[in-house]
């Protein structure tokens, strides 16, 4: 086979892969205007956040704030020790925040699997 034939089939390969990854991929840029809350709820779906606290424990635990090394607005997660009410429960020993792919989302950025049949 010709170098430059097999190259050409390579490239190809790989345009396609790439094409076909691009289509299922989101980008979420902080804008420093828009609530953060919902900019996630757009991209994401339903409510994609969940955080370690039980209700009436109003803290933010994403926010937006102006990065100076990347002169941008950045999304920063805060994440906190006390009060630790992770799921309203007495145990203290766990500190998260999600953004999660579920239900709600939009199809293209949902995992699938995939039945291999031998």
């Amino acid at each position: 086979m010709d170098i430059l034939v097999f190259k050409m089939q390579l490239f190809f390969l790989f345009l396609f892969i790439y094409l076909h990854f691009a289509e299922s991929r989101l980008i979420l840029r902080a804008d420093g205007k828009t609530d953060t809350f919902n900019q996630f709820k757009r991209a994401f779906g339903g409510n994609p956040v969940e955080v370690p606290d039980c209700p009436g424990h109003d803290v933010k635990h994403i926010t937006q704030l102006r990065d100076s090394f990347l002169r941008r607005p950045v999304f920063a997660f805060h994440i906190h020790v006390t009060p630790d009410t992770d799921r309203c429960s007495s145990d203290t020993n766990k500190q998260r925040n999600e953004v999660k792919i579920y239900g709600p989302s939009p199809d293209n950025l949902k995992g699938f699997q995939v039945h291999m049949h031998t």
